[in-house]
Formats: C-alpha cells, structure tokens, sequence
C-alpha cells in the first residue's frame, strides 16, 4: 500500500540570528509560519547540475548528425512565497523603532531589518555573515563575520553536480554564489517538515535564503503578503528541524549530552560523565576540550572551525514560579532549551580549537560570569499565546 501526504501534512519554520541592540550579544530566533500558502517547485536538485543543455548539428545538406554540449543548465533558484498576514506580529501601541520600518514583525524579519522581542530591541543577521550597515555590504566590516560559523559548511559548499565519492558521500565545491548575495541580502534558514501518520519524516533544510519584492495585497478575502525567495545554497535533508537538533551526526556536528565552563581547563572536568559525550570550555579563552566516556579526545578529534556542538537540553536557569529573561512568556516556564556551540579558530598544528563568541565583537572579554551568555548561542521560538519569543522549549524532545 502506498503512503501518501499531501500540504496538510506539512510545516513550514523559518529561522535567523539576530543581536540585541544594547548588549550586542546574538541569538538565534525561529518562527513556524502557520498561514504559509502551499509551496510549489521546490529545488532538491544540486543548484550547480553539471548538466548541459545540447545543440544540434547539421552538414551542408541539413542533415543532423550529432549534438554537441552547450551551456549548463541552471537550477531554478527562487520560488514565490506567500502567506497570510497575521496581525499576532503586530505590535500595539507606539512606533519604538524607526517609522521607516515595518510594525509587522515578520515582514521586517524578512527584510533583514528590525523587530521587537522581550521588550527588546533586535537585529537581523545575515546567516552567511553579513549585517547590513550600507545598501551594499562590501569589506570585512559588513561580510565574513564570524556568525556564519553555525551555517558554514551548509552554506559555503554546494554539492558538485551529483557526484559522490568513493564512500557514497556527495562530493562539494564552494559556493560561488555567496559572493554575488552577500552584497545586497540578508540570509536566513527556511525548512520544510513533511510527516505520515505512521512515523516517516522528511524534513527539507534550505540554509541559505532571502527575501525580496515584498508585497501586501488587499485584493481577496483576506490580506496576503507576497515575496519573491532567492534559495543560494543546496537543500539539506533531516529528521527534523535545526533547533530541534535535525541533523545529521558527524564530525562536522556532535550531539553532547553535557556542557561545562572552567576557568583554567587543563584536565577533564569531574562533571563528565561515563559513557557519555561532553563538551568542556575554558570561560576565559573559549578553549574547547571533546570528552567522549570521560577521556579527553581533542587530540585525535578535528575540530575545524563551523563544528557545532549540539545541548538538546540545555537548563535555562528557570524553575516552577521563577522566570529569566526569555524563559517565561505567558504559556509557562521553559526549564531545558537547546544550545549550539560552535568552533571559531582551529590550529592543526597543536591541535587547538576556541569557541565562537556570540556577540558583535568577536573579541569580547569572557569571565566565568558572562561564559554562558557569549560561548552558548540561545534557541528563541515565536509564542502564538503571547506574540511573543520565548526560550525554544525541549524539554519533550
């Protein structure tokens, strides 16, 4: 019997960094997109398809008598986007960000600009590394940041046709595209989760879009907003979602079951458990140590720079009748939400390797009282019954 799914069996979440305007620090933040209209032609061929368009060849007489290789072909690399626009991401009362912005938190997300959250205010960053400071992000100001260390090897390599090597892995290239969209676009994560009632998922990761030519029409039932999304990097293919931990365990990303801070890290920390996977920073230098069943296993482990290190079930500090900042929005304390931590620097030669610090200056000072904050990057999810961010809960995963 055939398992069949159609749009009612699908989700659709949108995720980005941002950074708080007073304390510079970076989060990232994720909203499931619930009156999306049904995508179409979605792209899950390579972008770049080492396929060529073929012309035909003929003699003097008009005989045909071969073809020979033309241009290649190129992938589609945008689809429409549309959806409803729901009024939960407008806020009420004053304009306390510029006028020039939009009041629909969504639509200025997806313009890469401004929203509000926690009663803060925040900023988007491009996912590639980018902030943009001038209409064209040009110089190390503006491109390359250190934040495109979480998106890195899904962004900055795109599979080279459909090739795979010897162990049936796809052979990659870099991304000659980011070059051209880093200049004028904000980047960000749009995944697709598709499911059956019998257990199968397939969970579609785009890492690297934008949004453009985006429009309010007022001419149906209902409001709609219409964009046009530019797709700049190769599809990913999970379980589930990026916050949710949705991806696949490798060098590149090591799921830990555990994370310690130390001042001073010369020895594996008496936190680390037996048979489990630990990561240990030191909460001066972000130094890392990868401890696998309690021995310390950087020397033979390459931790090149874009490894994540993935907490499922970080603790928030929050507990029954007590709130920290984002823990705690209307619809109960968030106890456990994700982390990522992520390898900025790698020295092959010792072997050494730091953490990205997740604030504007990459450089930041870190003490054992702000470690937490600037080497762990926080999961923030859009809450429906307060239109609001909030800690993203994971507690059940």
């Amino acid at each position: 019997m055939a398992k069949l799914v159609n749009n009612g069996n699908a989700r659709v979440r949108l995720t980005f960094l941002a950074m708080e305007m007073v304390s510079k620090n970076i989060e990232l933040f994720s909203i499931e997109n619930k009156t999306i209209d049904p995508l179409s032609n979605l792209p899950t061929d390579p972008l770049f398809s080492r396929k060529y368009q073929y012309n035909n060849q003929f003699n003097m007489q008009g005989d045909f008598i071969s073809k020979t290789q033309g241009q290649e072909q190129v992938e589609e690399q945008s689809i429409t986007f549309t959806f409803q626009e729901d009024f939960m991401y407008v806020r009420n009362g004053k304009q306390v960000l510029d006028e020039r912005l939009s009041r629909d938190s969504l639509i200025a997300i997806l313009q890469g600009t401004m929203f509000t959250a926690g009663g803060k205010k925040w900023r988007v960053l491009g996912n590639a590394g980018n902030i943009n400071l001038d209409a064209k992000m040009l110089g190390n100001k503006m491109t390359n940041r250190h934040w495109k260390n979480l998106f890195y090897w899904e962004n900055a390599f795109v599979k080279d046709g459909i090739a795979l090597d010897g162990e049936g892995k796809a052979k990659t290239m870099q991304n000659s595209l980011l070059a051209t969209v880093n200049i004028s676009s904000i980047g960000m994560c749009l995944e697709v989760f598709i499911g059956a009632g019998t257990g199968e998922t397939r969970v579609m990761r785009y890492p690297l879009v934008s949004f453009s030519q985006i429009n309010t029409d007022m001419s149906g039932d209902v409001i709609k907003v219409t964009t046009n999304m530019g797709i700049s990097a190769d599809v990913i293919e999970a379980e589930d979602f990026f916050i949710a931990g949705g991806k696949q365990e490798n060098g590149k990303f090591i799921r830990v079951d555990g994370v310690v801070a130390k001042t001073g890290l010369s020895a594996v920390p008496s936190e680390a458990k037996a048979n489990e996977k630990w990561l240990a920073y030191d909460d001066v230098s972000g130094k890392v140590m990868y401890i696998v069943n309690q021995a310390d296993k950087t020397n033979t482990t390459p931790l090149e720079v874009g490894t994540i290190f993935y907490l499922q079930k970080g603790d928030t500090g929050a507990t029954s009748g007590s709130a920290q900042g984002l823990c705690q929005a209307g619809t109960g304390v968030v106890k456990k939400s994700p982390e990522f931590y992520v390898v900025g620097k790698y020295d092959c030669s010792k072997p050494e390797a730091f953490l990205t610090r997740w604030n504007l200056d990459p450089e930041i000072a870190t003490t054992s009282a702000n470690a937490k904050e600037i080497y762990a990057l926080k999961v923030n999810d859009f809450d429906d019954l307060t239109s609001d961010f909030k800690r993203f809960n994971s507690e059940d995963l």
